[in-house]
């Protein structure tokens, strides 16, 4: 998953690739699992991954080509913005809890990504977007912990 990513362009398409393909990791790895509760919790996050590279697919689609091509060079030369591929990630292998720090650390490592955009647009279309994502994630790693805890009861 090595792209060289200047442009927002560049970072939401990474990101919903990256997206789509821990989509179908989680969802392979729900298959795997012969933990019932792990295979629902696997389900669940894969369809929530699935979800979020849809909204940022269309946050792409409905943003303006001025702002696309906007540079965010410095957080990409300095940080990796993926950190692993997410077919090397074993979920099928893994607990509730490992799953969720699992997704979580990578949920919060794109929201490091999203709010350094943020704090760096000088544009407030693109700062707008870019604070929506952060909320969409910090969400997504709300609704993660809530359904981890909810699996771990039963």
């Amino acid at each position: 998953m090595t792209m060289l990513t200047k442009t927002t362009d560049d970072i939401l398409k990474l990101t919903s690739d990256y997206h789509q393909a821990l989509a179908s990791s989680l969802d392979e790895g729900a298959y795997q699992v012969p933990d019932e509760r792990c295979g629902l919790l696997l389900n669940y996050l894969a369809n929530q991954e699935s979800k979020l590279c849809s909204t940022i697919k269309n946050l792409r689609r409905d943003m303006k080509e001025n702002e696309l091509r906007t540079w965010f060079y410095e957080y990409s030369d300095r940080h990796a913005i993926i950190h692993s591929d997410p077919r090397d990630i074993h979920f099928s292998t893994m607990n509730p809890e490992d799953i969720q720090a699992s997704i979580s650390d990578i949920h919060n490592s794109l929201i490091d990504l999203y709010q350094h955009m943020y704090e760096r647009s000088e544009n407030n279309t693109i700062k707008q977007s870019m604070g929506n994502i952060v909320d969409m994630y910090q969400s997504a790693t709300n609704r993660i912990n809530f359904h981890t805890e909810a699996a771990n009861e039963l």
